[in-house]
């Protein structure tokens, strides 16, 4: 199975993706959130690598975070860019290889990391 299959299964195992998000919320990702939300101000530059369904990065922009998501897989782009919409963001999920952040976005541009 390649990864936009499981994932779509999960979602829909879920309930669709709202009850996916709160599902993810409530569990590890929640306390990824958490320690990004206690350690940095809201408005930084968080970038997300591997960004997959897009779940983590949605999640931190409802926390005031701003969040670039990056995938090498377009379906997971395609997947991950819908779940930004449902809070109201576009055009910051990009199909770009972690060998490339530079090249596509400069040095210093965030000030964090995650990859989850």
């Amino acid at each position: 199975m390649i990864w936009e299959e499981m994932y779509a299964n999960k979602i829909k195992h879920a309930g669709g993706i709202d009850r996916y998000l709160q599902k993810k919320e409530r569990r590890s990702v929640g306390a990824l959130i958490k320690r990004i939300k206690n350690n940095l101000a809201p408005g930084s530059q968080i970038l997300e690598v591997g960004t997959g369904t897009g779940a983590v990065g949605a999640l931190l922009t409802k926390y005031g975070f701003n969040v670039t998501a990056i995938d090498n897989n377009q379906k997971m782009v395609e997947m991950a860019e819908k779940t930004f919409e449902l809070f109201n963001k576009t055009n910051v999920v990009h199909l770009t290889d972690a060998k490339d952040i530079i090249k596509k976005f400069g040095s210093n541009s965030f000030d964090c990391v995650i990859s989850h």
